[in-house]
């Protein structure tokens, strides 16, 4: 519910706009974003997470859905991924989605890494 209405939100602002912004407001304020944030989680009935706090569940989703530290750290704007790590980063997230990528592989999943990166199983040798 929050997902729909956060694109509802964002209707056909650029990929690179705010998605709190007005059209007055060159660079929102952190109170205007406060505010609104509040707003939406009113709305749809959850917990109300201050706009600072998005950052570390931003950081955290995008490492465990697989997006390399150095990735995340340049879409939060640091200049270090072991800033992002240790700060916005649930602990243990890197290590769980690295473990999930390689059981993936083990699993099976090479067939992406294949057309990826033009990997090729070979025979084993005997």
């Amino acid at each position: 519910m929050l997902r729909q209405l956060l694109v509802e939100f964002a209707g056909t602002r650029p990929a690179a706009a705010y998605l709190f912004g007005a059209a007055d407001l060159a660079v929102p304020t952190r109170y205007w974003v406060y505010y609104h944030c509040r707003r939406l989680c009113a709305v749809v009935g959850v917990p109300v997470v201050p706009p600072h706090g998005l950052r570390g569940t931003h950081s955290t989703l995008a490492i465990a859905a697989g997006a390399t530290p150095s990735v995340v750290s340049a879409a939060m704007g640091h200049t270090s991924a072991e800033l992002t790590l240790s700060t916005y980063t649930a602990p243990g997230t890197s290590e769980t989605a690295s473990a999930r990528a390689t059981l993936r592989v083990i699993d099976g999943g090479a067939g992406n890494l294949a057309a990826e990166t033009g990997y090729q199983r070979h025979a084993p040798i005997v």
